[in-house]
């Protein structure tokens, strides 16, 4: 078995694969050639987001490849992310229908709540949305059949555990940033104890992160550093 191929089983029982092409900071024009040239050499999971703007580009190289008999959809793991506008109260269902109508696709296979604090459109203003409520409109587009999994990215572990303890659909998978000089062993070894997958973002590094500003203004360093509404 190649390692582009190699799967881990989430717990509900959805196989993902182990490496995946992501495609943060990544253009239209640019993602849809890398996109194509990936599932070509055997990557089977892309990751994107709404925050990316790149699904739309994504949507229309994977419905290439497909109607091109290259690969089938259901050979395919899509992951996108909800940013933080879209996890406000009632708008996840809607927000995670649009990115589908984007992508081309029925369904996705993780749906993440990129952040765990909610704003309004322009990150202006900080939406009081606990994150009990924000994975209860996950569990909900999960149960509607929106998405095969659900997940969370850059959250800490006192969420997590707080999401859990909501008592619906467990956190499936935590998409963190970790590599060899931030190995989050702490969080690594919290997600093992609760049967929550970890996938590492900027494993090798990630060009321009550095110089990366968020729209509120600030530096993207840690991810909490951000949004102090939502730290713990």
């Amino acid at each position: 078995m190649s390692s582009s191929s190699a799967t881990i089983t989430l717990a509900n029982g959805v196989k993902m694969p182990v490496i995946g092409l992501g495609t943060w900071q990544s253009s239209p024009e640019e993602v849809a050639a890398a996109v194509k040239v990936a599932i070509r050499t055997g990557y089977r999971l892309i990751d994107t987001a709404s925050v990316y703007q790149n699904e739309e580009a994504i949507g229309t190289a994977i419905k290439e490849l497909i109607d091109e008999g290259v690969v089938k959809r259901e050979d395919l793991f899509i992951t996108t992310k909800a940013w933080t506008h879209e996890i406000a109260p009632g708008r996840v269902e809607g927000s995670l229908r649009a990115a589908l109508k984007k992508l081309q696709l029925d369904y996705v296979d993780l749906y993440l709540a990129h952040m765990p604090a909610a704003f309004n459109d322009d990150m202006s203003e900080h939406i009081n949305s606990p994150v009990e409520d924000v994975w209860r409109q996950f569990d909900a587009v999960y149960n509607a059949g929106l998405t095969k999994a659900i997940g969370v990215s850059n959250w800490n572990n006192e969420q997590i555990g707080r999401a859990n303890a909501v008592g619906v659909t467990p956190v499936h998978n935590s998409q963190v940033e970790l590599h060899l000089f931030f190995p989050q062993h702490d969080h690594v070894e919290y997600c093992k104890a609760h049967n929550v997958v970890v996938t590492s973002y900027a494993t090798l590094g990630s060009p321009g992160r550095v110089h990366f500003t968020l729209p509120t203004g600030h530096m993207a360093g840690h991810p909490e550093d951000a949004f102090p509404n939502e730290r713990k």
